[in-house]
């Protein structure tokens, strides 16, 4: 008796050990950024991520759906709803938790806590301090963990102290120090985490580095010209975010438990194309685009020569299309100049010569909904604009202006804070002490994207009524009727005395 006594509790604790610690393979799908909703033909979209999410939900025991964030703006349902409908469609996909990241910060704090209060999935950022709760934003959470047969795996998200810059919000702080990440992560251990996930969108070689220490086991990383699959050691580090419609799908294996666990990873990129589209998501999408389609798909003008709005090219190099924005919102205002910064534009595609655009053209090319400020400023500190602009040309950052009223020649390798070698208003050489009047949006008035120098202006009464830019171009559109901006020189690459031709200059077809 005594012996089948041991015999059963030696197999209720052999059960017991493969239920809490035996081998469990946890699925998961990770992407980010995805702002529009329309799918794009041979590509994939939301409504394909639906079916691969749903699918491999259905056929897995233990599954995560993470969301890197960067979705909630720009796009041109955005401008009208500022991100309600991809809640809407994201509540329809299921998200196990969603970072927030720098489009999330688009319409400031209180609105991304509106869409946080509409999400029924958990927001997470491991890094935000708000000073109206002496602690996260609220509805955000700190980590989220998740329990698998005993095995207990736990999400952190970092965000960007680039937001501060980019979005400037009105009152949250940004923890830029990665140490009280590591903190975090290491006080998830102590918890009983097996596994801990880091989202993250900035400073790869200190996440690759946390690691190779041990601190982090894999980092989803949220950029947008990168999908990839990367082995530190036996660990992972994964970059997705651009708009080729890619996934990311890992498998993690756990055996064991405590200091007998064992890990093995796989991952690999899943082209949504491959996937039919989900139709709950599919249905909700075409009710939104049928929504902006009686609004937007009105014809305002034909361009007569071709318009270029790649990303690459309007962050680097005069473009015409900048021209014509940055035209119209002078020409409104009245002023000596006026500038936009080349992140504001973000359709990245081309127009051919006869094109017919339409107000979804123009709202999708400039989806935000930032109104314009009017102001005085003095000539030393539009140098020291186009000096920030400048700062991160190799990177082809957003910042990089494009203009109206004026002409500037610079140099990309020179020294930061001396590029400029040349700025001309209305043809004369700029006046370091002498006021302008300028006309940007109140993103960059406020100083977002570094234009802290923008914020030392006044500001100039005016009649004029504050409409958002693309109205602004759309009107100056509809005036015309017919459009031929081209690349004047007024951005010019100058080393040296050496002048680098522009590539959108091979776009003038007149």
């Amino acid at each position: 008796m005594k012996k089948l006594l041991l015999t059963s509790l030696a197999m209720f604790a052999t059960l017991i050990f493969f239920t809490v610690a035996g081998a469990v393979e946890v699925k998961i799908i990770y992407v980010s950024k995805m702002p529009e909703i329309e799918t794009r033909k041979g590509i994939g979209g939301l409504a394909e991520l639906g079916t691969l999410v749903k699918d491999t939900r259905k056929r897995s025991k233990y599954f995560l759906f993470l969301h890197g964030g960067d979705s909630l703006a720009p796009s041109a349902m955005s401008s009208f709803d500022r991100g309600t409908h991809m809640i809407d469609i994201l509540n329809s996909i299921e998200p196990d938790a969603m970072a927030v990241s720098e489009r999330e910060f688009a319409y400031k704090e209180d609105e991304l806590i509106l869409r946080i209060s509409e999400s029924a999935f958990p927001f997470i950022s491991s890094n935000i301090y708000d000073p109206y709760t002496n602690g996260n934003l609220q509805g955000i959470e700190d980590s989220q963990c998740y329990n698998f047969s005993g095995y207990k795996i736990c999400v952190l998200a970092v965000l960007d102290p680039i937001v501060i810059e980019t979005y400037p919000p009105d009152r949250v702080k940004i923890d830029s120090n990665l140490k009280n990440i590591e903190k975090k992560a290491i006080d998830l251990r102590k918890k009983g985490a097996d596994i801990v996930i880091l989202m993250a969108s900035h400073s790869p070689g200190k996440i690759k580095q946390m690691i190779s220490n041990g601190i982090i086991d894999l980092a989803f990383y949220a950029i947008s010209d990168e999908d990839t699959v990367n082995y530190v050691g036996k660990k992972l580090f994964l970059k997705q975010g651009t708009n080729k419609g890619k996934a990311i799908k890992v498998n993690i294996n756990l055996t064991g438990k405590n200091k007998s666990l064992k890990t093995r990873y796989k991952a690999s990129l899943v082209p949504l194309s491959d996937y039919p589209p989900d139709p709950v998501v599919g249905k909700k999408i075409q009710y939104y685009l049928a929504k902006l389609s009686k609004i937007m798909d009105v014809v305002v003008g034909e361009t007569r020569t071709m318009l270029d709005t790649r990303k690459e090219i309007v962050r680097t190099t005069e473009t015409n299309f900048g021209n014509l924005v940055a035209d119209a919102l002078r020409k409104y205002y009245g002023a000596d100049i006026a500038l936009i910064n080349g992140g504001a534009i973000r359709g990245n595609r081309t127009y051919k010569p006869g094109t017919k655009l339409t107000r979804k053209d123009i709202q999708s090319e400039l989806p935000f909904r930032d109104e314009s400020r009017f102001v005085m400023i003095k000539g030393k500190n539009i140098i020291s604009a186009f000096e920030n602009g400048f700062s991160l040309y190799k990177n082809a950052k957003g910042r990089f202006l494009q203009a109206s009223g004026l002409k500037v020649k610079f140099c990309p390798t020179s020294p930061l804070g001396s590029r400029v070698k040349s700025l001309y208003i209305a043809g004369k050489p700029i006046d370091p002490e002498k006021e302008y009047s300028l006309v940007a949006s109140e993103y960059l008035i406020k100083g977002g994207d570094g234009f802290t120098m923008l914020k030392q202006s006044r500001e100039i009464p005016s009649k004029k009524i504050n409409l958002l830019l693309w109205e602004i171009t759309r009107s100056y559109i509809e005036n015309k009727k017919y459009i031929s901006p081209e690349i004047e020189g007024r951005i010019v690459v100058e080393c040296n005395g050496v002048v680098k031709k522009s590539p959108s200059m091979s776009i003038k077809t007149d």
